[in-house]
């Protein structure tokens, strides 16, 4: 359609843009109807604020859908996660949803997103439209997500501190370096000191996720750290361990122990929060580890 445009949600464009989605999620398999005056606040949370995106379709004038999504940052460039998309019931099955997602992808594109992460269900009739524009699934230990197996940059979990860095990484750990198939974090916590966790590069739940050769890489990173360990600290012994049930991301806790020292001969461990570092402190373990590696 030649007068389709995707823009931009202008402030003064808020209440129409609102009673398009509303009408959209009125319909099943959500039985809630949202309320307009809701849903304008809704949309006006997002206008303004860094990293988030606020799109509208519309048809000769009239708005026929909303998409929100979130620019999220990671180490090796950024995706979009997109939180909504909707075309209101008169304009459906048209052809429009598949151009504006089109478009979308696009206007990503232009923010320096390598890739679009669907964030939806599994039992809802959008499911099938995203499979027909070429969307995946992606089951998560948190949510239900979808991406393009062709995008340039491999999936990522948009809640894994192991994906995206930042605030969620932290937590308890430190950025140390790239290793060949795998990353290498100091871990905060140091009852156990030069503790480090090695972490797959791709957003993988488990060993058997690897392809061969990525799974021979990936101990042969996790080799190759141990050794580091073992010139870097002189432990007596270094304990290997991969604690998974609440997590997405395949990694390995490296430890070194110590005879007659804390948690000799027994299960170290997953945080015991005792021994915390100062950023110096921080800084010359990982320099110690880097000098060995």
């Amino acid at each position: 359609m030649d007068d389709l445009r995707v823009q931009t949600i202008a402030p003064d464009e808020v209440d129409a843009c609102a009673a398009a989605y509303a009408a959209a999620y009125a319909q099943p398999p959500w039985d809630e109807v949202y309320e307009r005056g809701q849903v304008a606040g809704y949309l006006r949370s997002f206008m303004g604020r860094d990293g988030f995106c606020a799109w509208r379709l519309s048809v000769g004038g009239a708005v026929a859908g909303v998409a929100l999504g979130i620019v999220v940052p990671c180490p090796d460039g950024a995706f979009l996660r997109l939180e909504d998309f909707c075309v209101a019931p008169k304009w459906q099955r048209r052809g429009l949803g598949g151009a504006f997602l089109a478009e979308i992808e696009r206007l990503s594109a232009a923010l320096g997103c390598d890739s679009v992460l669907l964030a939806t269900q599994h039992d809802v009739p959008a499911h099938d439209f995203y499979l027909k524009q070429g969307f995946r699934e992606v089951p998560t230990a948190y949510m239900y997500y979808m991406y393009k197996e062709e995008n340039t940059m491999e999936y990522r979990d948009p809640n894994c501190a192991y994906c995206v860095h930042g605030e969620p990484l932290a937590q308890f750990g430190i950025y140390i370096c790239d290793l060949n198939e795998s990353k290498l974090y100091l871990f905060k916590e140091q009852s156990h000191p030069g503790r480090v966790i090695v972490a797959s590069k791709r957003h993988v739940g488990d060993l058997t996720d690897l392809t061969d050769a990525e799974r021979d890489g990936f101990f042969a990173d996790v080799a190759h750290v141990s050794r580091a360990l073992q010139a870097a600290f002189k432990p007596d012994k270094v304990n290997y361990g991969a604690y998974n049930d609440n997590g997405g991301h395949l990694h390995f806790h490296l430890v070194p122990k110590y005879r007659n020292e804390y948690e000799w001969g027994g299960v170290f461990a997953m945080n015991p929060g005792l021994v915390k570092r100062t950023d110096a402190e921080y800084d010359a373990l990982i320099e110690q580890i880097k000098a060995a590696l």
